[in-house]
């Protein structure tokens, strides 16, 4: 959609609703609500990133000691 229309404070929410399609209940319809589970998202998806880069790690080591 075109978001330069609407005014700052409903851009923001409506960003964090995008964001939060998906979710199951109020965690996609209330703002306040999504903004913590999106928060929540973004931790499990940092700390998943730097466990995915660890886990190739290993399986590189182990294919070129193979």
């Amino acid at each position: 959609g075109n978001l330069f229309l609407l005014p700052l404070k409903l851009n923001k929410r409506k960003k964090l609703l995008d964001r939060a399609e998906g979710f199951y209940g109020s965690a996609r319809k209330t703002v306040k609500v999504a903004r913590e589970y999106t928060h929540r998202a973004d931790r499990y998806a940092y700390r998943d990133r730097k466990t995915l880069k660890r886990e190739m790690r290993y399986l590189w080591q182990i294919r070129i000691n193979a």
